[in-house]
């Protein structure tokens, strides 16, 4: 989703509803990698088929073979990773679909056609694993965001009460009163606005997604804020800032003109 030009009502609008996009998400994930720890330890329930052929060390499939394992595992899957409470909103696809995504098209094909020989059950705990861990990854990354937007936001807050209340002290003494100090705090705040905009980028590009996760962008924002106003809320909610702090700049030439 672009930016929005638009204005929230009140500038730090945008670090609560990002905050809580990103709570709802860790939540989800962790609900997944918790599935799939669940999965695991049900995985190595199942027993394994037997057969006097293994092909040569390929999964053994074919349409006599004893399919009550991999039935086993689906009914796991289903239960476990399938069943988080936000999998139809998110997902809403097919098993086969699922275990695609997750397991690989090999694996996937292997539990759609064949027995669960002891083969296929090393190759579904090697995937699961991983599905395991890059959530698990994931998680850390969203914990290294959420530490990045707490700490943004307190200068944001400060910054945003100070232009309020130079708005409030301004209409309640002469224009030309006290001009320096305005002007020189105004300076201030633009340059700690530009500070933590600085330290914003520098967290993005240290926290870019590398491809092991399941987005087709490199940064984790465009993933996380991809349904508020602004992918990138505390960069919008800087220039924001900026923006009121150059309007206060040509209030306070206004009268200085007509003089």
């Amino acid at each position: 989703m672009n930016e929005s030009t638009r204005s929230p009502a009140n500038p730090v609008d945008r670090m609560v509803a990002a905050k809580r996009a990103l709570r709802g998400e860790r939540r989800r994930l962790l609900a997944e990698a918790r599935a799939f720890e669940t999965f695991l330890d049900a995985v190595d329930d199942v027993p394994v088929a037997t057969s006097p052929t293994t092909g040569g060390g390929q999964f053994l499939v074919g349409s006599g073979a004893d399919r009550s394992g991999a039935a086993a595992v689906r009914r796991a899957y289903e239960d476990t990773v399938m069943d988080v409470f936000h999998y139809a909103a998110d997902y809403d696809d097919t098993y086969p679909d699922s275990i695609a995504a997750e397991f690989g098209p090999d694996v996937a094909s292997a539990l759609l056609a064949g027995p669960f020989t002891d083969l296929c059950k090393r190759a579904v705990r090697t995937a699961a694993s991983d599905a395991r861990d890059r959530r698990t990854r994931f998680l850390a990354t969203l914990d290294d965001e959420r530490h990045s937007l707490e700490v943004a936001e307190r200068p944001i807050r400060q910054l945003s009460t100070g232009l309020e209340s130079l708005a409030a002290s301004s209409s309640s003494r002469d224009p030309f009163d006290d001009r320096d100090a305005v002007r020189s705090t105004l300076v201030t705040m633009e340059r700690r606005c530009k500070s933590v905009a600085a330290d914003r980028q520098e967290a993005i590009q240290e926290h870019a997604l590398t491809g092991s996760w399941r987005v087709d962008t490199s940064h984790v924002q465009e993933y996380l804020y991809a349904d508020l106003e602004s992918t990138y809320p505390v960069l919008a909610t800087v220039a924001d800032i900026l923006s009121r702090i150059e309007r206060r700049y040509e209030c306070d030439e206004r009268p200085l003109a007509r003089a």
